[in-house]
């Protein structure tokens, strides 16, 4: 592990052994916006010593493809 995000189907791997990130970028990228999104809603604080690290910190922003058509 890196300390970067990771991707899991815990569906399949419920140990947390085969990170998918990778393979499925896409999906990471989804949740990652979804992240930044629940971030800003609720005021999620990572602490004076931390910063957030979600899709914006990536470049990437929520557009129609990757948020359900919003």
């Amino acid at each position: 592990m890196d300390g970067g995000w990771q991707l899991y189907d815990m569906s399949v791997d419920p140990g947390e052994t085969n990170d998918l990130s990778e393979q499925h970028p896409d999906v990471l990228k989804q949740l990652l916006v979804m992240w930044d999104q629940y971030v800003e809603q609720t005021g999620t604080v990572w602490g004076p010593d931390k910063e957030p690290i979600g899709a914006k910190s990536s470049g990437w922003t929520a557009t129609p493809d990757v948020i359900g058509g919003e």
